[in-house]
This record gives C-alpha cells, structure tokens and sequence, in this order.
C-alpha cells in the first residue's frame, strides 16, 4: 500500500462527488501512477473505487436532467447533456451505452443484439440503409 488508508478514503469520497480521478489526486497530492499500483495491488481497494465510479455515473446521469430541464444557454445545455451522454456510455456501456436490436415479432426475443458504442459509424451507416431499403421495400 503506497497511499495512506486516510488519502484512499478521501480520493473515494472525491471520486464519489463527481471528481475525476486525475483532479482528487491533484487536489490531494498523490500521483495517479500511486493509485494505479494500490488498485492492482489491493482487491478491495480496487472495489470500492469501482462502487465509487459507479456512483459517480450514476449522479451524472441523474445531473444530465437537471440540466436538460434548465433554463439556461440551450446549446450549451445540449451540448452539456451529449457530452454526458458519451462519456458514460464508454463508462459503464452495458447500463448506459445505446443498444440495438434486430429481430422478428415484438413477442419474440431478439434475433441478435449489438451494443452500438463498439460499432464504426460505417457500420452504423450501413446498418442504417439496410434497414431503410427494407422499409422501402415493404412499402411498395
């Protein structure tokens, strides 16, 4: 263990209010190669900065509303919210990433699911006209 129990807990604590892990480490002194080494080295330690990112995530996906129903610069707003959007999208894709689903009749489970956030967006594109040359396609 390099870093102090006492710093452990105040980087969790930080990290848990929204900080990222580079500004808890600036604002408390320690480096974050020294936390990188007591994550590996420490299981529990480990876990409990996962909780705390995970609770992080979960305060800005609840802070993202706050500012979408603000009153304040629209683009910047917009802009604020997407920036969010991306970022725990990457964080934790599973619980925040877009999901798409291709499949048959709407009681029947999907025939495959993709996560969105690990396709290129030619892939995306091409998905995307594929699935309009078949609407098309049932229309006429």
């Amino acid at each position: 263990m390099t870093i102090p129990q006492e710093q452990r807990e105040a980087i969790l604590r930080a990290v848990m209010e929204g900080a990222s892990l580079r500004q808890a480490c600036r604002d408390l002194g320690v480096t974050r190669s020294e936390v990188y080494v007591d994550l590996a080295d420490d299981s529990a330690f480990a876990d409990q900065y996962a909780r705390a990112t995970s609770i992080r995530a979960d305060d800005q996906f609840d802070e993202m509303f706050e500012i979408a129903d603000g009153t304040g610069d629209v683009q910047r707003d917009r802009l604020r919210v997407e920036a969010r959007k991306w970022a725990l999208a990457r964080m934790n894709p599973r619980k925040y990433g877009d999901k798409l689903q291709l499949g048959g009749a709407d009681d029947l489970p999907p025939v495959a699911t993709v996560d969105a956030t690990k396709l290129s967006s030619q892939a995306l594109r091409e998905i995307m006209a594929a699935t309009d040359a078949a609407a098309r396609a049932d229309e006429g």
